[in-house]
């Protein structure tokens, strides 16, 4: 330790001293002692003389800590459907919605299971299978037709998954919505279809770390219908657009693959159908 300034207080001012510690410094002993050092100071002021004392004290950093056990997760592939129904919101004809899930504790595979969840009336469970080690799990729903998933007036919902993964309770939602069939015309002719547009991901939408790989697919139903193919080149392009860009990504078409290297924190993707 040395003194690098001195400056004298003056009647208008403060005086100062200023130390520098230099780094690796033991302050005259071994690094494991002299934990604590004091200092004399010595002042002259007004012919009298005044000593006053001060103290350094060393902060140790403690040891590091063994490496921690990686956090356990439940990753769903489908949070989302769209359930083609009639102007009245009936269930045009009977489908499946199919659930995958896999559990992991950190990027290994985990046992997990799915707890029967609660459905709206005309959705049954038609399977729940765990996940393993090797392999996903799925949950399976029949939706019957005619069915008002609770009522015709609803048109959207929530199902709660609550998962249980190496000792851990998880707790996921699949939203649903229904897609109306346009309502025929006061003149007899059938108004528009309704065109809509979800998502699904391949591999859920939470990951751990920078270990992120998944593929975005926008479906576009028209009167609850899926198009595809040359039927949706007809209706336009899909654009993809992320975090609110008014910019669309070079990427067009139903697909696009998310990497690593696309994502910082979280992101948020957007498909349009345009002209």
């Amino acid at each position: 330790m040395t003194s690098s300034s001195n400056t004298a207080a003056t009647t208008s001012a403060d005086g100062s001293l200023v130390l520098a510690v230099a780094s690796g410094a033991n302050f005259g002993g071994t690094a494991a002692s002299y934990d604590n050092v004091s200092i004399t100071l010595s002042f002259s002021c007004n012919g009298i003389t005044f000593t006053k004392m001060f103290t350094l004290s060393k902060s140790i950093t403690g040891a590091t800590g063994s490496t921690g056990a990686g956090a356990n997760n439940v990753i769903i592939g489908n949070e989302s459907v769209t359930i083609s129904c009639t102007k009245d919101g009936l269930v045009k004809s009977a489908m499946e919605i199919t659930i995958p899930f896999a559990g992991y504790q950190g990027t290994s595979r985990k046992a997990c299971t799915l707890t029967d969840p609660t459905l709206p009336s005309g959705m049954t469970k038609k399977s729940n299978t765990a996940a393993t080690t090797s392999a996903d799990g799925s949950f399976v729903i029949t939706v019957a037709a005619n069915g008002t998933l609770g009522a015709a007036a609803t048109l959207n919902g929530e199902i709660t998954l609550s998962f249980s993964c190496n000792g851990q309770t998880f707790v996921k939602k699949l939203s649903w919505a229904k897609s109306l069939t346009g309502a025929t015309g006061a003149t007899g002719a059938a108004g528009a279809d309704a065109i809509s547009i979800a998502i699904t991901s391949s591999n859920g939408t939470i990951f751990k770390n920078s270990s992120i790989e998944t593929t975005l697919t926008a479906h576009v139903y028209k009167a609850g219908v899926e198009v595809t193919g040359s039927a949706l080149t007809a209706l336009g392009t899909i654009k993809w657009y992320k975090d609110g860009s008014t910019t669309a990504l070079s990427t067009t078409g139903p697909t696009l693959n998310i990497s690593a290297g696309d994502v910082t924190n979280r992101a948020t993707y957007i498909a349009q159908l345009e002209a």
